[in-house]
């Protein structure tokens, strides 16, 4: 009995050691500056989403999230924005047929197999009693926004109850997919007081062309069925229509890739080169070579650390914590972060 203790204790000081080292790593080059984060999860994705970019935290029900496969750019403090197409399921509130529900699985696992290579560690705390557990959830189709007004009302009160908890911090605002297209809206109708550089991972112009970078001229039919079944709006705000708005010097990365068949790597070129083109020098982009729209850090080795090892460069450049080996190896990467409209095809 005696043993088996001896070994837990070592089991948790262990785990706890290595949260402590993997934090460790972001160095920050102003002692008199606090940074925190914010995280904007893509469509349909919860809070383990943040599990590709944070090896471990606890999310807002209490479970332990951990992998690791994913990265490290996020570090800890962190909000993490919930939108409203999540819809967790509290068994105690629901009928006791709730369990033979088809949708509830079928979106469970579409969204681990829209994951790829990924997969995370959910850990229970056998002291709470979860009324809502992230593996349990339904998603609100009517409540997808797109990034436009619903999802930007998300994320400020994100950021405003943010701003309490962690008062006197500088925040980077780090969004992926439909998270980055609510985190450049949010800031082209805020301008958020503390928000210091944003990053943005396969963010799209507009649906608009979106689609039609996939369908061609289809892309209207699609966009209507899109405003009949869900809160999108087709007159809505978009990203492309709102760069004028941006703090002229806000860091931004703008992450793509060549092969993202969902936001073609188009689309966010498009956005990088409408930004350029009002005078914008801050904005970066990276363009990676082989990786799907899910699997920007799982899909291939060499895109991983480009990721990576590019957005330490991306901190460091910008005075902001970071891990200095890793920036030191994305320095070069990163200076041909900046490319001009000629340069596109040489990338």
């Amino acid at each position: 009995m005696l043993l088996k203790i001896i070994i837990f204790l070592k089991v948790i000081l262990i785990s706890n050691l290595l949260d402590v080292l993997e934090a460790a790593n972001f160095v920050n080059f102003n002692d008199n500056k606090s940074y925190s984060y914010i995280f904007a999860p893509g469509l349909t994705s919860t809070e383990m989403q943040l599990a590709k970019y944070l090896p471990s935290f606890i999310a807002s029900t209490g479970e332990k999230i951990s992998s690791r496969q994913g990265i490290h750019t996020i570090n800890l403090p962190i909000s993490i924005c919930k939108f409203a197409e999540i819809d967790f399921e509290n068994f105690k509130n629901k009928s006791k047929f709730n369990i033979f529900n088809p949708a509830k699985y079928f979106y469970y696992f579409f969204n681990n197999y829209l994951n790829g290579k990924f997969s995370v560690n959910v850990k229970k705390s056998k002291r709470l009693k979860l009324a809502n557990t992230l593996s349990s959830y339904t998603i609100l189709v009517s409540k997808i926004n797109i990034g436009q007004q619903e999802d930007i009302k998300c994320l400020s009160k994100t950021y405003a109850e943010h701003i309490l908890n962690y008062k006197n911090t500088e925040v980077i605002l780090y969004g992926a997919s439909r998270g980055a297209a609510a985190a450049f809206n949010f800031i082209s109708q805020f301008r958020p007081k503390y928000v210091k550089a944003i990053i943005l991972e396969g963010i799209f112009d507009s649906i608009h062309d979106l689609l039609f970078q996939k369908v061609g001229y289809f892309n209207i039919i699609v966009e209507n069925l899109l405003t009949l079944v869900t809160s999108y709006k087709k007159d809505g705000i978009s990203p492309i229509n709102n760069i004028n708005n941006i703090p002229k010097n806000l860091p931004i990365l703008l992450i793509t890739s060549r092969v993202d068949e969902s936001v073609p790597c188009q689309c966010t070129i498009n956005l990088y080169n409408a930004l350029k083109s009002i005078g914008r020098k801050e904005v970066n982009i990276l363009i990676l070579n082989k990786s799907s729209h899910v699997g920007y850090i799982c899909d291939n080795n060499q895109d991983k650390n480009s990721y990576q090892s590019v957005v330490h460069a991306f901190y460091r450049y910008y005075g902001f914590p970071h891990d200095e080996e890793l920036a030191k190896q994305g320095y070069a990467q990163f200076k041909l972060c900046k490319p001009q409209l000629k340069d596109f095809n040489n990338l």
